[in-house]
C-alpha cells in the first residue's frame, strides 16, 4: 500500500471532491492517475483554488486502467472512501512542515508520497485506513518485557534512547515461545505490570526462532527506537485508533500484530515519539472564503475544561504525558466553530478528548445514545461528565456532522 497526492485543477474539481465525500456512498468514481497505483493506495487530493491546500483524501479501489480511446494516453483509477477534511492542509503548512521537499517549490500534478509525508498527513488529519486499504502482508510482533522479573534488559533506558537516537540500537536475545518471528520482520515491545503499561520500543528481528542449550527458544531482535517515559502506546489506545473490534490480547511474546492494528501503530508511533507541545494561545487557521476571517478562541474555557478532567479522555480516560508534570489532550467542539456552523467556544459545546477520539468526532463516527453515552463502531461508551453539555449541541452534531 502506498499514499499519492493528486492535483486537482479547477473549481469543478473541488465541488466534485466535496460532493463525492459528503455523499452517502463517499464514492469519487474514476481519476486520472499514475500508472503504478494499486487498490489500497491512499489518495490525497491538493486543489490551487480557493485554498491551495490538501482537501480530501480517499482510497484507490482498482489498479489504473490506460485509456480506451485512441490518444487517450492517461490512465485513470477507481477512488473510494472519500473524506473531506475540514481543515485543509495548506501549501503553506506543508512548506513550513517539510522545507526541502521538492514538490512545494512548485506543486505539479500526481506523485508518490514518502511515508514522512503520508504520516504527518494521516495525524494532522486524523486519517485511519479502511480494512480494504491493508496490507495482508505486512508483518509486525509484539515482544513482552515483564520489569518485575527482568530489571536488567532496559535498566539504563534514556542511554538506550538517547544511543537509538544516535545510530546505535540496542541488539539482545529474547525469550519467545512462537516460531512465526522471521528475519526482517518489525519488532515491538511491549512493558506488561500495573505501571506504564504499553510498547515503548520498536526494530526489527535480526535472527529466527532458534534453541539455546537448555531448550528454550529464542529470537535475536535489534531496536532503534525507543519512546519517550510515559509515552507508552497502551492496547486501549491502539485499538481505539484503530477501530479495531476484534480480541486482541497478547499473552507471550511473538505475538501477531493484526495488519489493521500495525498501520495504526505506525502512525501512533509518529506522535507519541514526537509530541505536539499543547498551545492553547494558539489562534485557529484562516478561513479563506471571499474574504479571509479569522476565529479566536476563548482559551481560557478549554484550559478550565481540561484541567476539570485531569488532562483526560471523557471517553478512554487516556492521556498522553510527555513531561514530569505535562499532559497533552485535545477540545473538541460539537457544533463547530466559524462558518457555516458558528459554534460557540463554551463548555456547553466542548468534550475532552484525546487525538483518536478527536479524530472519530471530526469524522462524525460517534453516534450519541443520550447525552452521556456515545455509540462508535457499534460498541456504547459511558462518557466521564464533570460539566453539563448543552442537548442543542449535540442534537447539532447528530443532524449536522454524524454519519448516518
Amino acid at each position: 500500500m502506498g499514499a499519492r497526492l493528486f492535483l486537482s485543477g479547477s473549481g469543478e474539481d473541488y465541488e466534485s471532491l466535496k460532493l463525492a465525500a459528503h455523499s452517502k456512498s463517499r464514492h469519487l468514481g474514476t481519476w486520472s492517475s499514475m500508472k503504478d497505483t494499486a487498490p489500497g493506495d491512499e489518495i490525497w487530493f491538493y486543489v490551487p483554488s480557493p485554498h491551495s491546500a490538501i482537501v480530501a483524501s480517499g482510497v484507490a479501489q482498482s489498479h489504473a486502467n490506460p485509456g480506451e480511446g485512441d490518444g487517450d494516453w492517461r490512465y485513470r483509477v477507481t477512488v473510494g472512501e472519500m473524506r473531506w477534511i475540514e481543515s485543509p492542509v495548506t501549501l503553506k503548512e506543508l512548506r513550513r512542515r517539510f522545507p526541502e521537499w521538492r514538490w512545494t517549490k512548485r506543486a505539479r500534478s500526481r506523485l508518490p508520497l514518502n511515508e514522512a509525508v503520508a504520516s504527518f498527513l494521516r495525524q494532522r488529519t486524523g486519517f485511519v485506513p479502511p480494512p480494504s486499504a491493508v496490507e495482508n502482508n505486512h508483518r509486525g510482533y509484539v515482544f513482552l518485557w515483564n520489569p518485575s522479573k527482568d530489571e536488567d534488559s532496559f535498566r539504563n533506558y534514556e542511554k538506550l534512547r538517547a544511543d537509538a537516537q544516535a545510530g546505535k540500537a540496542y541488539s539482545t536475545g529474547w525469550i519467545c515461545p512462537s516460531t512465526k518471528p522471521q528475519k526482517g520482520d518489525i519488532a515491538y515491545m511491549q512493558r506488561t505490570g500495573l505501571v506504564d503499561n504499553g510498547i515503548f520500543a520498536r526494530g526489527e528481528v535480526t535472527k529466527g526462532s532458534f534453541e539455546d542449550a537448555e531448550g528454550r527458544r529464542f529470537v535475536r531482535l535489534r531496536l532503534d527506537s525507543f519512546l519517550p517515559l510515559g509515552l507508552e502506546i497502551s492496547r486501549n489506545m491502539l485499538m481505539s485508533r484503530a477501530n479495531y473490534k476484534a480480541v486482541w490480547q497478547p499473552q507471550a511474546s511473538g505475538a501477531t500484530i493484526p495488519p489493521e492494528l500495525s498501520i495504526a501503530l505506525k502512525d501512533l508511533w509518529e506522535l507519541h515519539n514526537n509530541p505536539p507541545i499543547a498551545n492553547d494561545s494558539e489562534e485557529l487557521p484562516e478561513r479563506v472564503h471571499s474574504v479571509i476571517s479569522r476565529i479566536v478562541r476563548d482559551t481560557g474555557a478549554s484550559i478550565a475544561l481540561k484541567s476539570k478532567y485531569d488532562f483526560k479522555c471523557q471517553i478512554c480516560d487516556e492521556t498522553l504525558r510527555y513531561g514530569a508534570k505535562q499532559w497533552y489532550i485535545e477540545v473538541h467542539h460539537l457544533r463547530p466553530l466559524g462558518h457555516p456552523h458558528d459554534g460557540p467556544d463554551a463548555e456547553s459545546n466542548m468534550l475532552v478528548l484525546c487525538p483518536n477520539h478527536h479524530a472519530l468526532f471530526d469524522l462524525g463516527v460517534p453516534r450519541f445514545v443520550n447525552n452521556s453515552t456515545v455509540k462508535i463502531n457499534g460498541t456504547r461508551h459511558k462518557l466521564t461528565l464533570k460539566h453539563k453539555i448543552a442537548g442543542g449541541h449535540i442534537e447539532y452534531y447528530m443532524k449536522s456532522i454524524a454519519r448516518s
